[in-house]
């Protein structure tokens, strides 16, 4: 039905005109909506913030759906921007069971497919943005939080990853929970997986499709494979930001 409504405007005489008019105020337009949609999402489900609206779309328009049970509380104090990545917008989620709390204290960015669970009386702590020009998840990510998680300032999660707190079955006696902590400014590549009691020290870098299982690892470790383990520790500071210089770019040669 919508493709032959589609295939029925453009034979219309004027769908070159109208075509222009929706190419010239799309943006605006979408920056409207999105404006409207992240105000009418702080109204109903933020509980406290600083800024308004709470949550703002930037590149276009993502559906979030955010559930909250009984005496959730959902805290945002500075913005949560929600930026689509690619052609395929899977929605995010926030969901907050009874008594749960999120809490996002700096700037943070999510894409398409960002799930965040908190279930009953559990803590999900976000810093966000503090020295790094963006802090956030990159897209697909499913965090689930069963008592505590607690992520970092200036933390940058790419895409696939998972994080939790809990095995989410008991196997034998032995507990199936463990906080789980991210320190600041740590660098979570494509595909790693972090469990239950990981500690991992600020300024890390944890390797593609790692899997980081109980344990403290120390500051500025480099983290790789399954189960992940410290191959260097200290490494050199990185930067969220590549070099913008021309000589950087393949194929610019430097100025003489």
């Amino acid at each position: 039905m919508f493709e032959s409504y589609k295939n029925r405007l453009r034979k219309h005489p004027k769908f070159p005109q109208i075509q222009f008019l929706w190419r010239t105020f799309r943006h605006p337009l979408v920056g409207v909506l999105g404006y409207i949609y992240g105000a009418y999402l702080t109204l109903r489900y933020v509980d406290a913030y600083n800024k308004f609206p709470a949550i703002i779309f930037q590149d276009g328009l993502l559906r979030l759906h955010i559930r909250k049970n009984k005496q959730a509380k959902f805290a945002i104090a500075d913005r949560l921007i929600v930026q689509p990545l690619g052609v395929t917008r899977v929605p995010c989620l926030f969901q907050l069971d009874d008594c749960a709390e999120i809490s996002i204290i700096g700037e943070f960015t999510i894409g398409n497919n960002v799930r965040v669970v908190s279930s009953r009386k559990a803590v999900i702590e976000i810093g966000g943005r503090f020295k790094e020009s963006a802090s956030g998840i990159s897209a697909n990510c499913l965090i689930m939080a069963y008592k505590k998680i607690i992520i970092g300032r200036d933390v940058i999660i790419a895409w696939d990853t998972f994080i939790t707190d809990s095995d989410w079955h008991l196997i034998g006696s032995g507990s199936h929970h463990e906080d789980t902590v991210i320190g600041d400014h740590v660098w979570i590549a494509v595909g790693v997986k972090i469990l239950k009691g990981a500690v991992i020290g600020k300024g890390s870098v944890v390797g593609c499709s790692a899997v980081v299982s109980s344990g403290k690892y120390p500051i500025k470790s480099l983290l790789l494979g399954v189960p992940a383990k410290v191959v260097k520790s200290p490494i050199q500071e990185w930067k969220r930001d590549l070099p913008t210089s021309d000589s950087m770019i393949v194929g610019c040669e430097p100025d003489a």
